[in-house]
């Protein structure tokens, strides 16, 4: 059955790709995460094919010759199959650091009820014929399941409430963010991911991860690179070769500085040789802002809106892929955090904004 392509799908693609570094260099590259994602996609939507579909997946047909019985599959039951034999394998072997999607998770968990794993594995034609009824009710149980499970409204009820999470942290970011603009004519935006080369990545801990990030935001108070900084957000992430990594935003009063790519790159610096004593990397993602056909970043003014509306999407890329999957540190601490709202009266009031 040809798969459904959903728009905020790629945000969890994009999100997959890996941070490292080759001869000191930061680059995104497709790896075993991407891999990796792309199957839990395949889970994903082979649920979804199964809800849908009206006709059998499978079906017992009686030889002509003889009274020996085989399993006839669809196209749908191949890839039910090959989704069991490999992509759920896959998918909990290298994610078993987060939480799944409630699709996901019932499908997985449907699967192993009626021990599929092992029944499916070796499925042909020559099985004996106890061995092809008991694969075979086992098949259609689980499509049973899967279906009623998908319409009796608890569900939906797990998919709202597993998504909850990403749209308060969304409304809660873009609540910050008009409320810096509120306060500056114009922000800075900086945009830069902070990971940890590939030789250190694998040892590095959450508890390390969050001491860097913690250092790094305090250190932001007497630091003259952070002089004129008015906000931050940051999104923690972990991937199967990249391991911890950020994806940071930084916002500048634009009155002040002026120079996002420097910046950005002065901030990476300082994460990759002071904060993670040579340990580090960083992308620094203003270097190629002419590239994005959605540009928030760099430079926005207050009336600047289709900036301000392409920052609001590079918000909603740091708290989206919350709706697929989420990251559950050992310790339960936060994996998304942003900086305090000014208070109205920490701010000078000068001349009323006036639209040029």
């Amino acid at each position: 059955m040809k798969r459904k392509e959903d728009r905020h799908q790629q945000v969890l693609m994009d999100a997959s790709l890996d941070l490292t570094d080759v001869n000191g260099v930061a680059h995104y590259w497709k790896s075993d995460n991407y891999n990796t994602a792309e199957e839990y996609l395949n889970i994903w939507n082979t649920f979804d094919d199964i809800t849908e579909s009206k006709k059998p997946s499978f079906v017992l047909v009686k030889s002509k010759r003889s009274n020996h019985k085989t399993i006839e599959m669809s196209n749908l039951g191949r890839d039910i199959i090959n989704t069991i034999n490999y992509s759920t394998i896959i998918v909990t072997r290298h994610f078993n650091s987060h939480k799944l999607h409630p699709k996901v998770d019932l499908f997985i968990k449907a699967m192993n009820k009626y021990e599929l794993t092992g029944l499916v594995k070796y499925i042909n034609p020559n099985m004996n014929q106890d061995t092809t009824k008991r694969v075979y009710e086992a098949l259609c149980n689980f499509i049973a399941h899967i279906k009623s499970s998908a319409t009796d409204g608890t569900l939906q009820k797990e998919i709202n409430l597993f998504s909850r999470t990403s749209r308060k942290n969304y409304a809660s970011l873009v609540n910050y963010i008009n409320k810096l603009f509120d306060k500056q004519s114009r922000l800075l935006v900086i945009r830069i991911d902070l990971g940890y080369t590939e030789k250190h990545s694998k040892e590095i801990t959450s508890e390390m991860a969050i001491n860097h990030r913690n250092k790094l935001l305090k250190n932001t108070r007497n630091n003259e690179i952070f002089q004129y900084m008015r906000g931050y957000v940051w999104k923690l992430e972990f991937g199967v070769s990249k391991g911890y990594h950020y994806h940071m935003l930084f916002l500048f009063d634009g009155s002040k500085v002026r120079e996002d790519i420097n910046i950005a790159r002065r901030i990476g610096e300082y994460w990759s040789s002071s904060i993670t004593n040579g340990n580090g990397i960083y992308f620094n993602c203003n270097h190629i802002k002419n590239t994005y056909k959605c540009l928030g970043i760099g430079m926005i003014n207050h009336f600047e809106h289709t900036k301000r509306e392409n920052l609001k999407k590079a918000a909603l890329y740091l708290t989206k892929t919350d709706s697929y999957i989420k990251l559950v540190l050992p310790t339960g601490a936060r994996v998304f955090g942003k900086g305090e709202i000014p208070h109205s009266s920490l701010i000078k009031k000068g001349r009323p904004r006036v639209k040029i």
